[in-house]
């Protein structure tokens, strides 16, 4: 019985240190018509449960540029933490600089793919440690109509803890 009881302890002992080192990541697209769907919402759910990590998000739209009469993407942003907590923001995405290739990751003619870094060196403790919900809207029906889908992605990366 004191062989498993030992046996027992060290293997939570390995589960617990090995639990601050496994990535965590996840991604997920949602397309206009699953956002019209629901209320002209891109509803995301991020898994930011690991207290060990430093998480990174990326946001990725298909975007009909033609359908656009400015040269960025506005999106409201609003974060609902696992405690119920919520922040709103409002952010604008470049399409295009001078170059034309700000953002712009694939080219199918009039219809691009975009990546922007959104936040990073995002840490979680206690209590925000678990299920983020990030709602996404865009300001007008002109702006829905030159989206196709959006995407949301996160990393987490182990950190070492300070002394």
């Amino acid at each position: 019985m004191a062989r498993s009881s030992r046996t027992v302890l060290l293997l939570m002992a390995v589960l617990l240190l090995a639990g601050c080192r496994k990535p965590t990541e996840g991604y997920a697209l949602l397309s206009r018509q699953s956002a019209e769907a629901d209320g002209g919402r891109f509803t995301f759910f991020l898994d930011l449960d690991d207290t060990c990590c430093t998480y990174a998000t990326t946001l990725a739209a298909r975007v009909a540029t033609n359908r656009l009469e400015t040269n960025g993407l506005e999106l409201q942003l609003s974060v609902t933490s696992p405690t119920g907590a919520t922040a709103v923001e409002r952010v604008t995405f470049p399409l295009a600089d001078a170059s034309g290739k700000v953002g712009s990751w694939r080219n199918q003619g009039r219809v691009r793919d975009y990546l922007w870094p959104w936040r990073e060196q995002i840490r979680v403790q206690g209590r925000d440690a678990g299920r983020w919900q990030v709602t996404i809207t865009l300001p007008d029906a002109a702006a829905m109509r030159a989206v196709e889908g959006i995407g949301l992605s996160y990393k987490g990366t182990p950190w070492e803890k300070e002394n």
